[in-house]
């Protein structure tokens, strides 16, 4: 193969496809040519993307320099109690999930009961 990388590219992408490179190549519209044409054009945008990450990352850091950003102590103390209070809200939802079932329970319990009466009154 003269180009490896697309080639394993394409095998990749045509892995869900039940007919295999061929058939998924059938399926695309101007077949190979159209194939490699979409991912030149995927590749130049994720170059493009990868251009702007430094641009990214200085505006990052104007905005920490500013202290515009919690510093990383106070994002850990933060970090503690985001845990602390995710804890206690599944503590809670497990608390109301048991209430409501034992409330379900007695309520069937309840008309099994009831429905015992009837059956002995008719």
């Amino acid at each position: 193969h003269r180009a490896p990388t697309i080639f394993e590219q394409l095998k990749s992408d045509a892995e869900d496809d039940d007919g295999g490179i061929e058939g998924f190549l059938k399926a695309r519209k101007g077949g190979l040519t159209g194939y490699v044409a979409e991912l030149i054009e995927w590749c130049h945008e994720q170059l493009k993307q990868a251009e702007k990450h430094p641009q990214v990352l200085a505006l990052a850091e104007e905005v920490k320099a500013k202290r515009l950003v919690l510093p990383d102590e106070a994002l850990d103390v933060f970090s503690r109690y985001q845990t602390t209070l995710d804890n206690q809200l599944y503590k809670a939802l497990r608390a109301l999930r048991e209430a409501q079932e034992w409330r379900l329970k007695t309520l069937d319990a309840a008309s099994d009961q009831n429905a015992g009466q009837l059956d002995v009154a008719a």
